[in-house]
């Protein structure tokens, strides 16, 4: 079995996703993983109210509903580590 190496997920990174949405297919909690990306993107670079929009999503779409199964990560074409992004906006938009 290959195993592939991810990469964090920063806002210069961030740049380079192709919107595939590969990393949403299949994912048990329903989550928009890019919107979710460029959230986390924002919030990376400090941008205050960054995490306001999370709030806006369908309840079952929302990072908290995340079961760190990894099938986003998985199905990165561009190998982003985003189950630690999503899992990260998880927790900060618990914290708000």
């Amino acid at each position: 079995m290959r195993t592939k190496t991810v990469e964090p997920i920063t806002a210069e990174k961030l740049a380079g996703c192709g919107r595939c949405q590969k990393c949403s297919r299949g994912c048990p909690g329903h989550i928009d993983i890019p919107a979710m990306l460029e959230i986390y993107c924002k919030f990376q670079t400090g941008e205050k109210a960054a995490l306001r929009p999370i709030k806006d999503f369908q309840k079952q779409g929302l990072p908290i509903y995340c079961i760190e199964c990894g099938a986003c990560t998985d199905h990165c074409p561009r190998h982003f580590d985003v189950r630690a992004a999503v899992k990260e906006l998880a927790i900060q938009s618990m914290m708000q």
